[in-house]
């Protein structure tokens, strides 16, 4: 969080922090596009240059999650499939579901 107390940073030092939150971040590729398309989101700006070097890169939660919300949607869904198999009268199916869960 140091970029967003004023302080005045050399060079050099803005770039290591830039290159450490964007290790920090774990992101494997951009979410936003796609995040945009499904939601009907208008891109957005960061509030201002310090958010930016942090990697909030937008006003949206979502976008600012990153990679991390592709995890949580494929827990959801996998939650969702193991109570409705577990749900289903076919045994090989309630299986799946008991196992899944």
């Amino acid at each position: 969080m140091m970029p967003l107390f004023t302080v005045t940073l050399p060079a050099n030092a803005g770039m290591f922090f830039a290159q450490m939150m964007t290790i920090a971040a774990f992101e494997f590729f951009d979410t936003k596009p796609y995040l945009d398309a499904a939601l009907f989101l208008a891109p957005t700006e960061p509030v201002n240059a310090d958010f930016e070097a942090l990697g909030l890169e937008s006003i949206y939660f979502l976008h600012n999650m990153g990679t991390l919300v592709l995890a949580f949607a494929s827990f959801l869904l996998s939650a969702a499939l193991s109570y409705l198999c577990q749900k289903c009268s076919n045994e090989n199916v309630n299986y799946f579901g008991e196992r899944l869960h």
